[in-house]
Order: structure tokens, then sequence, then C-alpha cells
């Protein structure tokens, strides 16, 4: 699998080299494999974003796997994805959060996601520190109580008006993909 290569000559911005995409960034660009989709920063440089965090797991882990792909379709009931993928993608996903350039607002904690806000979550002292960088932290009341969770003592617990309130309030509403 070809991976990523980092250029060190200044950025341009339509930059395709041998038909493959850059990323561009203030900070870096890196050329993509052959084949990848061409990722740019966005194109508006403000707005308040809020990103609904719905499940401790990013994207769906029952997808087909490559063997069952190979024969055709896969029958009902044998879908086997990589177990634990997605979990790992959220977390991942979240340490990345403390890094980038252009933060979101807040983050609005729903479903099962509220369990990323527990003490014994595996991403506890990242949301702390996303906290500490000014990231307002949210979390559906109703989902909490569910759950029996003891939330981040950083995080606003909203009844269905105030999430209501605050997605409307917001310039983006960005939903990631849970499984």
């Amino acid at each position: 699998m070809n991976k990523p290569e980092k250029l060190r000559q200044p950025a341009a911005d339509n930059l395709c080299l041998q038909g493959r995409a850059a990323v561009i960034s203030e900070a870096e660009t890196v050329l993509l494999p052959m084949g990848a989709p061409a990722l740019r920063p966005a194109e508006s440089g403000g707005g308040k974003t809020l990103l609904i965090i719905g499940s401790v797991s990013l994207g769906a882990d029952n997808l087909p796997s490559e063997a069952s792909l190979g024969g055709g379709l896969a029958a009902a009931g044998q879908a086997s994805g990589v177990p634990g993928l997605g979990e790992i993608l959220q977390r991942r996903f979240l340490h990345a959060l403390r890094s980038v350039t252009r933060k979101p607002a807040a983050l609005l904690f729903i479903n099962s996601g509220v369990r990323l806000l527990a003490a014994q979550s595996p991403v506890h002292k990242t949301l702390l520190d996303l906290s500490e960088q000014g990231i307002n932290l949210y979390a559906c009341q109703e989902s909490v109580y569910s759950y029996h969770i003891d939330a981040i003592k950083k995080t606003e617990l909203l009844n269905s008006i105030g999430m209501a309130e605050l997605m409307l309030n917001m310039d983006k509403v960005v939903t990631l993909p849970c499984g």
C-alpha cells in the first residue's frame, strides 16, 4: 500500500503531481497515494462548528470482510468487519482534534457517545485537553442518565430544547458517522 509523502517545497493551492492529490495546510503539504481523492481546507475561514458524536465508534464495524466480498455478496448475518476498529478511529479522531489549527466550537455527545465522557474512558484526558483549548463539551442529559455516566465536570448537560438551540446557533453542524 502506498503511503502519503511529505513535500518540502512550499504548497501550491492546486497541487497535483503525476495524477496524485495533495492535502494542503498551512503547516505542511502531504502527497497522497495514487487514486486518493483531493482534500482541501475549508474555503470559509470562520464560523462556529458543532461536532455531534453519537457513538463510541466512528463508522460501522459490521462491513463484509474481504474474504466474503471476493465470493460475491455476503449472505445476511455473515458480515464481519474488523472488531473494535470504529472505537480506535473515534479515539484517534478525538486525539487529532488537539492538534488541528481550526477547532470546532463545541462537541455534543449523544446516545452511546456519552460513554466517552466517563472518567474511565480512554479519551478522558483528551477531552479535558480539548476543553482547556476552548472547545465546549455538551452531553444529552437523557443519554447520560440512561447510561449511568458521571460525565466530565466541564461537560454541560442539555435537554432536547438545549440541544436544539445549540445546533441552531451554530454556523455548521457535523454529525460523525457511527456504527
